[in-house]
């Protein structure tokens, strides 16, 4: 297999191939190379009528398309000739099938020919295997064309015994063939003209035959091409209506070259050779450019449809189209709708999208006989199909109309032609349509064994295994139709309608992936369905071919999306679950003597691991809650694995907490430990006599309030104090050293924080002050109190109770407290008894009384002791006051509105009689 051009000097327009020529006018001469470097001189529009239009955007990759199957020729050549140099192995020249016959040589017989082959094998052989002249029997400075003359030479007198003859011949001959491609290689002969080689029959002289092949054929000389060629074309027709809608697309593109390498399998089968090769392939290069113009022009007559300006260079354009089309056989589907026509399909669709009935999109009356249904959906469709319409909303306005005409009635045989429509004659196409005998029992047995199959084509459109054991499969149902009919292919599966088919499903099931309660998808789904079931009806194909219906496929969607959100669940919960046990964990750890040394490294390790997995906990909640109400599948998937991801981090963080818990097993006594509940306090301490220790203060009127811990039966508890009970002295030493912890201000820095139940890790314990007196009448007044807690990555702070509550909320506060005093068998701050009580039953009482009861207790001070409980009460009352405002507000305006009408009537009443007596 050969390129067009071979290593030349230039050469007029005269003898360029046609499918390169666009332009026959103002071309100058060029150089053609064996990658085809062309330079193109463009016209303008004002030549249109006679001549392709010009490529304004010069941005189109690939475009070019023998460049692209020569590069494509050349890989695959490459390969095999890289397979038969470096394996050597023996079936790769057993499978050439090799002739025997070699009458281009000249050779008088073929004892003569297998002489003349083993003399130039012994003489190969004797050659080192660097000896590349020798090898070809060239001279160093032997010219390109004289090196390529005698390669072929050599390795066509070698050639036939490569799998005929003696065993010894074959195998001397092999090696020397192989050094003779190597020779060649070095030398700088193209890999077409090696394999050309390889591939050799020994039915032509390869040197008699030019490197052109004659000239170019004229347009009268273009053959029509045969059946094969005409059904790639059939295949390709639905990628160049992509192709029109967008000309850059890549992957249409790429799936038409694809169908080029087709054409040239097919061209190679029938015996071309070099530049004939590339006869009837599909030149890209001319198609897109006039697609991307008729694209620009029809949307001028969107904006201005009278426009005969533009309506006149879109007739051209057509003009060079056909003529293109005629000349070269191509496809009529292919050529693009005139002026009128495209405005007329435009018209036509914007119609049928904007009816509410189906009657309305046929423009037939409800009492339409079939007759006039049958005709009017045929005249609509050959006005509009996608594959003329040259619009994107094509497909969408056949659609509607296709299941406008299920509606009234027309048959699925009608309709489903009516989507296939190519452009032909209507009548004479429906007939053969209808026409399908049923299969012999031997074709359909063809087709169960094409079930899996298709099934595997179904999920993948594209894949070329597949779709060559279909096609495989053809081969037999055409040998069995034609003994049994006599009539062709008639039963052969049409891939290509197939595939298409599938890719339509594909793009739809994808959309519904995104958004399973989308609309246009599902309907379209249900169009392709019918449109598939009616195509197994008439062909007589199996029917669990089908998908079966369009709810089967959403609710295999639905499935998957609710499948999707219970993996997700479980997760949540899982990772809930781990989450509790590190903290359970946490808690044990910090229920252990802070004298433990052997506990810091755990404990560090805990804590890290803790706020690792509380993280992942939250993002997965986060995420869990924003898909939760989610539509689309491919948003699940993506959560699922993001929080399997997440979730694997959290057990390896958790299985690395596994040698805190064996250090927790090994300690004995745990359950005491636990109950002393000790802190290891971020800040300094101060011990004091027996068990006390001061760890915190604050100011108090004129003195101070301190935190005392004591060990009381073997348990921490701790409690405020008034300073005085402890000295004076010891507390201003304390509150001078460095590193004591101001409980006020410890307090106070989160004045500005929004600080939020979830940052909360433990509350260690409620430190409080026993009341010295009580209201009796108020007994829930609780005493100024302070929480010791742990902040997610800020540490342990001494907060208010009142900072706790709105912290946590004021329910939440009030349970955390109670179940961390009760585990300490303290008493919750409410709960706290007075040293003595007083009544006070009104609030209308005078304060001196309050004073004289109070100075009877030794020891009271009149200052800030109790603020916490009073700025508390404050709190609850103004929560109370702003509650109740807006009622408030509104039985005053409606007490005011009613006096102000009464005075109103009252006066205007007054008014009136006054007037009447005038």
């Amino acid at each position: 297999m050969y390129s067009h051009f071979e290593h030349r000097k230039g050469f007029s327009t005269s003898t360029v191939h046609p499918e390169f020529l666009l332009y026959q006018t103002n071309l100058e001469q060029t150089k053609y190379h064996t990658e085809f470097a062309t330079s193109l001189t463009f016209i303008s529009m004002a030549a249109i009528a006679t001549q392709p239009v010009t490529i304004p955007e010069a941005d189109l990759p690939n475009l070019d398309s023998i460049s692209f199957c020569q590069a494509s020729l050349n890989d695959k050549l490459k390969k095999i000739c890289d397979d038969f140099i470096a394996s050597q192995d023996p079936e790769l020249f057993n499978d050439l099938n090799t002739t025997k016959a070699a009458t281009a040589l000249g050779r008088a017989d073929d004892a003569a020919l297998k002489a003349a082959a083993q003399q130039l094998v012994d003489e190969i052989l004797t050659f080192g295997e660097t000896s590349y002249d020798d090898v070809l029997g060239v001279k160093n400075d032997s010219s390109p064309e004289e090196v390529l003359r005698s390669w072929r030479l050599r390795g066509c007198t070698i050639r036939p015994y490569l799998s005929h003859g003696e065993a010894p011949l074959q195998q001397s001959a092999r090696k020397a063939f192989i050094a003779l491609m190597c020779a060649a290689r070095k030398k700088s002969i193209s890999e077409r003209n090696i394999y050309e080689v390889v591939e050799w029959e020994g039915l032509v002289d390869l040197n008699a035959l030019p490197d052109d092949d004659g000239t170019p054929p004229t347009e009268a000389s273009v053959k029509e091409p045969p059946q094969e060629i005409n059904n790639v074309y059939e295949k390709a027709t639905a990628d160049m209506v992509a192709l029109k809608l967008n000309p850059q697309d890549v992957e249409v593109r790429k799936r038409l070259n694809t169908h080029n390498l087709a054409i040239m399998e097919h061209n190679k089968k029938m015996g071309k050779i070099r530049r004939d090769l590339y006869q009837w392939i599909i030149p890209l290069e001319f198609f897109s450019p006039q697609y991307m113009e008729a694209a620009k022009r029809y949307k001028s007559l969107d904006d201005k449809p009278a426009d005969e300006v533009v309506a006149k260079e879109i007739d051209k354009l057509k003009e060079v189209v056909d003529t293109k089309i005629r000349k070269d056989h191509f496809k009529q589907s292919w050529s693009i709708p005139s002026a009128s026509a495209y405005v007329g399909s435009s018209k036509e669709i914007k119609r049928i999208m904007s009816c509410a009935t189906a009657h309305e999109r046929l423009s037939i009356s409800t009492d339409a006989d079939v007759a006039t249904k049958i005709t009017a959906f045929r005249s609509i469709v050959s006005r509009m199909h996608p594959v003329f319409a040259f619009r994107q909303d094509a497909h969408e306005a056949l659609n509607q109309l296709c299941t406008a005409a299920e509606e009234v009635g027309i048959s699925d045989i009608e309709v489903s032609f009516g989507r296939e429509w190519d452009g032909g004659s209507w009548e004479d196409t429906r007939q053969d349509e209808d026409v399908v005998p049923e299969p012999p029992s031997a074709i359909k047995k063809l087709y169960s064994d094409a079930k899996e199959s298709m099934i595997s084509l179904s999920g993948d459109p594209g894949d070329g295994a597949v779709i060559s054991v279909v096609e495989e499969i053809n081969e037999q149902i055409k040998k069995l139709s034609n003994d049994a009919s006599g009539s062709g292919p008639i039963w052969n599966i049409n891939v290509e309608w197939w595939c298409q088919t599938f890719r339509d499903m594909a793009e739809q099931e994808a959309i519904l992936r995104n958004d399973i309660e989308d609309r246009g998808a599902r309907e379209k789904i249900e169009s392709l369905i019918k449109n598939i079931d009616t195509y197994l009806k008439r062909s007589h194909l199996p029917s669990d071919w089908s998908y079966g219906s369009a709810e089967k496929v959403i609710r295999k969607f639905q499935g998957e999306l609710d499948g999707q959100k219970e993996i997700l669940e479980a997760v949540v919960m899982d990772m809930k679950s781990m989450f509790d046990d590190i903290t359970t964990l946490q808690q044990r750890l910090n229920d252990q003597s802070p004298n433990e040394s052997q506990m810091s490294d755990v404990v560090k390790l805990v804590r890290s691991k803790y706020s690792m997995v509380g993280e992942l906990k939250k993002k997965l909640e986060d995420a869990n809650d924003r898909v939760r109400n989610s539509r689309s599948v491919n948003e699940f998937v993506e959560a699922v694995q993001a929080s399997q991801n997440a979730l694997k981090e959290a057990r390896q963080a958790d299985q690395e907490c596994d040698a805190a818990r064996e250090l927790l097993a090994s300690l004995p006594d745990s359950s005491q430990k636990s109950a002393s509940n000790a802190v290891q306090y971020p800040w300094a301490t101060m011990p004091l006599s027996g068990d006390k220790v001061v760890i915190g203060y604050k100011r108090s009127g004129k003195g101070y309030q301190v935190c005392v811990q004591d060990k009381v039966n073997g348990r921490l508890v701790r409690e405020l104090k008034a300073g005085a009970i402890i000295g004076r002295g010891v507390v201003d030493e304390y509150c001078e050293t460095p590193g004591s912890c101001n409980m006020q201000k410890s307090s106070a820095q989160f004045d500005n924080v929004d600080l939020k139940a979830r940052d909360l890790v433990k509350l260690h314990f409620v430190a409080t002050q026993q009341p010295k007196v009580r209201n009796a009448d108020r007994p829930d007044i609780a005493p100024g109190s302070y929480c010791c807690v742990e902040l997610r990555d800020r540490g342990i702070f001494m907060l208010t109770m009142t900072r706790f509550r709105r912290m946590m909320g004021k329910h939440k506060a009030d349970e955390e407290m109670e179940q961390v005093c009760n585990e300490q068998n303290t008493p919750v701050p409410w709960e706290q008894q007075p040293l003595t009580t007083y009544v006070k039953p009104t609030a209308t009482k005078n304060t001196q009384n309050k004073q004289q009861i109070v100075a009877g207790v030794a020891g009271i001070s009149h200052d800030t002791t109790n603020l916490e409980s009073r700025i508390s009460i404050l709190e609850n009352k103004i929560n109370d006051f702003q509650a109740g405002l807006p009622q408030l507000l509104e039985s005053t305006i409606k007490k005011a509105m009613s006096t102000f009408q009464a005075t109103f009537e009252a006066e205007l009443a007054k008014a009136l009689q006054a007037r009447s007596h005038q």
